[in-house]
């Protein structure tokens, strides 16, 4: 966990006992777009910045994670917001960068990250700036900070607030650093960004970098960092960063306190463990259903895996459920190939991280064969040795007569339900 905390500082009997928190980051740069024009500079901006924040500023390695490029799908974006919102602590600081392709529509007045397998002009495909309000929202930590280096990244920001007077910049510290803030930095208001000269980190993270490297004397406010960086970055580039308090997001007008390695005293050299964390599926995306419950008490029920897992595939387990019945009444053998199949599926995508085109032909081949071995049972079945029209009629007519062709039917129909909920349960199936 974190070495250093941002809400440490040297006992002063006059004021209470400060806070103590840990540092937690989450960093997404993407380079090789699968649709969009490929960028040169973003995996090195995230990486170098992860970098910095870990030698520098005490964020430990456990609690730094770093997504580049073809892991930067949507769905990792929000099992890694998820991961945050479980291990997260009330006096914890969480800091999230974003570095990639920006997008905003003009008719919804609203900004998107891309992710890395979107499909260009998709805007089902992209994260819209709602649901990182919320996920925002939903991190339940004391300081939360979001950086975005990408186009348009501007859009998530209301109005600026003007923060505390600032008269004797310890006791500012003090203060700011042990009141809840919601914080964003962006790398240019509702515009283009540059990602600049290949191999090197664009003009914007250029300057959010210089300032966390030759800031060492003495602690800083992030209102400190955002108006350097602001101020650096128009007067070297054709982009203007904007930077401010967010809002409608848990802000209660705090700063989070950045405290350089060896200037506290008061900093443990042994933290406690971390917190551990389950790769639980996330929900889907806000456009399709409500990711995360701002405000809403957790039960007992998110903290066990699952559980939780039953809660996100429960409508997949239940035409498991619906198929295998009507299909049990076609079929005793279906009774256990049916649910086999369908587990099978769920669980093959997961182990082997499947999607697009990859997912519906593994899909494919496991139905035609499971498929293949049903019709050769129930075919030597029906033919009864071999007299194939006569003996299959006269199967197929006392199959009706027992309502067997309509348990076959309702299977059916459940399996499909379950085939169109495999590839809907966790996003779109994206094919390409």
């Amino acid at each position: 966990m974190a070495q250093n905390r941002d809400l440490f500082w040297e006992e002063d009997p006059q004021e209470p006992t400060p806070l103590t928190g840990f540092n937690h980051l989450l960093a997404i740069g993407i380079d090789a777009y699968e649709h969009c024009t490929p960028l040169k500079n973003a995996v090195n901006d995230a990486s170098s910045l992860a970098q910095v924040l870990s030698v520098d500023y005490g964020f430990p390695q456990e609690n730094i994670v770093l997504v580049t490029n073809e892991e930067a799908t949507e769905y990792r974006i929000f099992s890694e917001f998820r991961n945050l919102i479980k291990r997260v602590g009330p006096e914890d600081n969480v800091l999230i960068f974003f570095c990639g392709h920006g997008h905003y529509d003009e008719d919804f007045k609203q900004g998107y990250w891309i992710p890395v397998d979107a499909r260009l002009g998709a805007i089902g495909d992209y994260i819209p700036n709602s649901e990182i309000s919320t996920t925002i929202r939903a991190i339940p930590s004391r300081h939360t900070f979001m950086i975005a280096d990408a186009c348009f990244s501007g859009s998530l920001f209301g109005e600026n607030r003007s923060a505390f007077a600032r008269t004797d910049l310890s006791a500012y510290h003090r203060k700011v650093g042990s009141i809840p803030s919601r914080w964003g930095l962006a790398s240019g208001r509702n515009e283009v960004v540059a990602d600049g000269i290949p191999g090197e980190n664009s003009p914007f993270t250029q300057n959010l970098l210089y300032f966390l490297k030759t800031k060492h004397e003495a602690p800083f406010a992030v209102s400190e960092l955002v108006q350097y960086v602001k101020t650096a970055t128009a007067n070297n580039s054709e982009q203007t960063p904007i930077g401010s308090p967010l809002r409608n997001v848990g802000d209660r007008g705090g700063e989070l306190v950045f405290y350089p390695k060896g200037v506290t005293k008061t900093e443990p050299t042994v933290a406690p463990p971390p917190k551990p964390v389950v790769d639980i599926p996330p929900v889907m995306p806000a456009h399709a259903q409500p990711v995360f419950q701002a405000g809403k008490e957790k039960t007992s029920s998110s903290d066990n895996p699952f559980l939780q897992w039953m809660k996100d595939h429960f409508r997949a387990l239940l035409m498991i459920a619906v198929s295998t019945f009507f299909f049990g009444m076609w079929s005793e053998v279906l009774y256990w190939i049916v649910p086999a199949t369908c587990l099978g599926l769920m669980a093959s995508e997961v182990i082997f991280r499947l999607k697009g085109r990859g997912k519906i032909i593994f899909t494919a081949i496991v139905v035609i064969l499971v498929g293949a071995d049903f019709i050769w049972y129930e075919w030597e079945a029906l033919t009864e040795g071999g007299k194939m029209a006569e003996d299959a009629i006269g199967s197929v007519g006392s199959r009706m007569k027992n309502h067997e062709l309509i348990w076959f039917s309702l299977g059916l129909a459940g399996f499909a339900s379950f085939l169109y909920f495999f590839f809907t349960e966790q996003g779109r199936a994206e094919v390409r």
